[in-house]
């Protein structure tokens, strides 16, 4: 038994290796071989090949909200939908922001050892990154308790506020399970296994509406049952995904099993998990501060702001996308030290962004009127949302292109740098340009699009420095280093 199953990881090994010669730099779709070291065009196949993929996955993570809010507001009860959509932001921002930050840092780690071949350390890291995702998940979890409370300090009725609580406590099981299903989403990214995590998604998405409905119909659970169908969906997607990482065999030379040794040297992760943690929570904190400004502009502006934070949702799908996909292909460099290969899939991804975003505003523009009147049938709001979708153009190009970058660094490690970047990006510019044009200039909503173009564009323009300044042959030996002593403290 031993020795089958001896064979049958050398020969796992033997396949990867085989992908890895494949694939790296530049894969060929027609004759599966290695052909020449990518140009700026060429790298575009393997970027595409991991970037569309992921960017549908992220869309049906979107859709699956969507769902959830449109059967909500069918239930006559304008509090429930307002108390899920709360509920939801809350969870998030104080759950799943800081954690989904720390389990980044497999990015660097996993795709870096996977570049190296050191495929035991990638089920080491994704271990490591699984155990802190649960520990952290669990003790901040008494927070998202708190929304109920913080609603009524801002001055929101009783009802909502009872709803939001209620809500988001059955939306911290859903936080937990899903930040567990992120953690293996990124472990597969970083070796370039794509299509079964999409298949996986788009199958738990198209079945998510007959699960709230039934919750909230056939079993007679009300709006809480929303809730407890989104534990559901993440709960058979999580499970789809263990079984795939853990049977299907494609990761049998880079899983390894839950054990003391595996966490030994859980502060070596913690180096790169809590620049990754701050970098994620200063930017989507500074989002939700700037959206909450727009409260303050009256009912009209507020709910052409809705519509617009919408739109800007699904356009977030192309970094997201893509950031994943850069980030596992610029660690595999640096990992089998080939940082030229990676300095040509950045440039060349910057362009695909460039191309994908103009295509979206191209569409933007050509039916901003007709997705004004979806949004809604007040005609100042929709002259309202047509106005906001020529400035939210601009802000499109530049959130993309920090959104790539910033994946960028993650495959790199200087997740620290970025931190430092986003204090002074959003903090010291985009808010206080926020203030002044929206409040202090009238523009209103309007102003708050324009400050965020440019806090974006300065924290793009800031990790574009901090990318050109490097030293990659620095990195490559940092990656090195790092992967040997961890190994070694596994090993004892």
């Amino acid at each position: 038994m031993e020795k089958d199953k001896d064979d049958s990881k050398e020969s796992s090994l033997s396949s990867i290796d085989m992908s890895l010669e494949m694939e790296e730099p530049l894969f060929d779709m027609k004759n599966g071989i290695l052909n020449a070291a990518p140009t700026l065009f060429s790298a575009m196949v393997p970027i595409l090949r991991l970037g569309l993929p992921t960017i549908i996955n992220f869309f049906f993570v979107r859709i699956a909200d969507i769902t959830m809010l449109h059967f909500l507001g069918k239930l006559g009860n304008a509090s429930y939908t307002a108390s899920a959509g709360i509920g939801n932001v809350w969870v998030l921002m104080v759950m799943g922001s800081p954690v989904f930050g720390f389990v980044s840092a497999i990015d660097t780690l996993v795709s870096q050892s996977f570049g190296k071949k050191e495929y035991e350390m990638c089920g080491i890291y994704y271990n490591r990154g699984c155990v802190f995702s649960l520990i952290m998940s669990i003790a901040l979890a008494p927070l998202a308790l708190l929304s109920g409370t913080f609603l009524k300090l801002v001055g929101r009725s009783e009802e909502d506020a009872v709803n939001t609580r209620e809500f988001s406590t059955v939306l911290i099981l859903h936080m937990i399970l899903w930040l567990q299903y992120v953690a293996g989403q990124k472990f597969l990214n970083s070796q370039k296994i794509v299509i079964p995590q999409l298949a996986i998604m788009v199958i738990c998405s198209s079945l998510h509406p007959f699960w709230v409905y039934a919750f909230i119909h056939w079993l007679g659970w009300g709006f809480i049952g929303a809730a407890y169908a989104r534990c559901f969906t993440s709960t058979l997607a999580l499970i789809g995904l263990i079984c795939y990482i853990r049977l299907s065999g494609k990761c049998a030379a880079t899983i390894v099993p839950h054990s003391v040794e595996s966490v030994r040297g859980l502060g070596s992760y913690l180096k790169l998990g809590f620049p990754s943690a701050a970098m994620n929570c200063l930017g989507a904190w500074a989002y939700q501060i700037v959206y909450l400004m727009s409260g303050f502009f009256g009912t009209k502006q507020l709910a052409a702001n809705v519509a617009l934070v919408n739109i800007n949702m699904l356009s977030s799908t192309i970094h997201n996308g893509m950031a994943t996909s850069i980030a596992a292909l610029v660690g595999n460099s640096i990992g089998a030290r080939k940082t030229q290969n990676a300095k040509i899939y950045i440039w060349s991804s910057l362009l695909l962004t460039v191309m994908l975003c103009g295509v979206y505003n191209i569409l933007l523009l050509s039916f901003r009127t007709w997705i004004a009147e979806y949004f809604s049938e007040d005609e100042e709001v929709i002259e309202n949302i047509r106005s906001l979708i020529l400035v939210m153009n601009i802000e499109l190009i530049f959130d993309n292109t920090q959104g790539l970058l910033r994946g960028v660094l993650l495959g790199m490690g200087r997740q620290r740098m970025a931190t430092y970047a986003n204090i002074v990006s959003f903090y010291a510019i985009m808010l206080p340009a926020a203030y002044i044009f929206a409040f202090v200039c009238g523009f209103g909503v309007k102003g708050i699009w324009i400050a965020m173009s440019v806090g974006y564009g300065s924290v793009a323009v800031s990790y574009m420095c901090i990318i050109l300044r490097e030293d990659w042959a620095l990195l490559e030996i940092e990656a090195k280093q790092r992967i040997e002593k961890d190994k070694n403290r596994v090993r004892g």
